[in-house]
Order: structure tokens, then sequence, then C-alpha cells
């Protein structure tokens, strides 16, 4: 500043006093708020516009188009339709929606397979749900939701590697499904510890509601923190088939064209190709896992 102001004659101090009262003018003076972008309610419509569906049927299994601008991406929910398993399965059916999207397959090593996902896909989810029946308070309707989101271009890998996924799940990896199930099981524990209260009063309603009863046995964290200790335990060949044939038992039981629909959400001129995929991957479903003779038929 010394030196700046050395290099100043008289008439570049008066600039730089007059620059700064005009500075000083500007920063006082009461701004115009109306040049400023605004948003009321008034500008917002009352009704928002319908979204437009387009219902097809694939041979008996229903299509569900909607017509919304999704920006270069396709999104697929598929429902599976979960009445047809008995509730005797429910607490491997909680287990296999944890380690679903974290398995490989016959082809692919789940680290492999992973990359792949990330790679042409979001990566998949699976969950389940469950619905109160509106007229039959003791009737409860479960189903699971399998999402998975790619751009346009990767239409085919995408169904490619979901035919992967359900067709030739890989349930013999049991180092990698015996370290997911621990830390599942210790993330429960804790859940429990955590929160007691709050089980507490999910088990107290259950008793009167059936609705309740189907999540605390789905969502069973004393269950799942028991099965990850007899596993710590019981880290058997036997044991570990026992549970892949639970899984895979499962999948079979649920995985049918007869249980599943379809929800897509992606350009008009992308539906040829997504109908000839879908239509291929309903093609596929099939039992690829073998009865052992000492398991039952039912789990």
């Amino acid at each position: 500043m010394q030196k700046l102001e050395k290099g100043l004659d008289a008439e570049g101090r008066k600039r730089v006093l007059r620059e700064a009262d005009e500075l000083k003018k500007a920063q006082e003076t009461e701004q115009d708020l109306n040049v400023l972008p605004t948003l009321t309610t008034q500008d917002i419509p009352l009704a928002s516009p319908p979204t437009l569906v387009s219902i097809e049927n694939l041979d008996k299994t229903k299509l569900f188009f909607f017509e919304k601008p999704t920006n270069g991406l396709t999104y697929l929910r598929i429902k599976i339709d979960l009445t047809s398993l008995d509730h005797s399965n429910i607490h491997h059916l909680h287990i296999l929606s944890l380690l679903f999207n974290q398995l490989g397959t016959q082809q692919h090593r789940y680290d492999e397979f992973s990359e792949l996902l990330q790679l042409h896909t979001t990566g998949f989810s699976f969950n389940i749900f469950y619905d109160g029946h509106p007229h039959d308070a003791n009737k409860v309707d479960g189903f699971a939701i399998l999402s998975i989101t790619c751009l346009d271009r990767n239409i085919n890998k995408m169904f490619e590697l979901l035919n992967e996924i359900l067709t030739a799940p890989d349930f013999k990896d049991f180092e990698h499904i015996t370290k997911l199930i621990r830390m599942s099981s210790s993330a429960a524990a804790s859940r429990l510890v955590e929160k007691p209260l709050e089980f507490a009063i999910d088990y107290g309603v259950s008793s009167h509601r059936p609705a309740q009863q189907y999540y605390n046995k789905l969502a069973n964290n004393r269950f799942l923190t028991n099965y990850g200790t007899n596993l710590q335990k019981n880290e058997s060949r036997l044991f570990l088939e026992d549970l892949e044939f639970s899984l895979s038992y499962i999948l079979q039981k649920i995985i049918k064209r007869s249980h599943l629909s379809f929800s897509i959400h992606s350009a008009q001129s992308n539906r040829p190709e997504i109908r000839t995929n879908i239509q291929n991957l309903l093609s596929s479903l099939k039992n690829t896992y073998k009865s052992r003779p000492w398991c039952n038929t039912r789990i």
C-alpha cells in the first residue's frame, strides 16, 4: 500500500478518493428488490398434470408404461407377489432381502458383478413390503420391489444383468455370505440395544394387528441376531448348505411369470426394446437349483 501510495500523483489520489466515495454511496443505496426473481403461491398450479400410463399384457404379465420425461434414463420396477410364500419362510425371506443385491452369480464373483452393475446401471435394490387388506383386517398381502435404473443406451445390458442375478445367483459363496450375515447380525444386535422401547411397542401392537405381526416376523432382529450367532458357532458345510437351499427355494417360489408385474418409466421410443427384453427375461425364468435328499421341499 505504501509503494502504491508513493506512485500516485495528486490527480491519482483524487481519483482513488472519488472512486471510494462512489463505492460507499453505491453500498448505502437501498436496492430495488423488484428486480429479483420471485415465486408466489399464485405461480403454482392448483392441480398437477396427470401421469399418463399405458397398461399392456405380455402373456398375462402386466406392463405399466408411464409417460413422463426421463432425460435419457430408463427406470424399471418389478413388483413380485409374495402371497404364494408360506409364512414359515418369512425369516429366510428377510435374509434374502439383505443379501440379494450384494451377491455374485454363477458367471461372476460378487465384486465383479457389482462392478458390472455400477458400470451399466445405478445398481439394484430388493425390498420387502406389506399391505393390510382394506376389507379384511386379518389378511396381509406381502410383495417385493426390485428397482434398477440405467441410461437408455444400456437397456439391453441392464436386462442381461437382471437375467443373470435372477436365474443364476451364487448362493454357494459361503465365505462371502457368512461375512454379510455376521455384519447384518451385529447391526441388528446394536439396534436392539439402542432402541429397546421401540421394539417392545412393536411387539405389543403386533398381537392386535396382523400387518404389524407380519412386519415383526419379516424384520425380526432377534432372529437375525441369533442366526448370526449360530452361524458363527456352527460354521459347518451342512448348516451353510441348508441356508443355500432355503434361499434358492424362496427365490424359485417367488420369481415366476405369474407373480411379476413391471413398471417402466422411459421414452416411448424405447418401448419395443424394453418389451423384447422383458419377454426374454420371462422366458428364461426357470428352476436352476436341485433339491437335496436331506432337505424337505418346504423349509
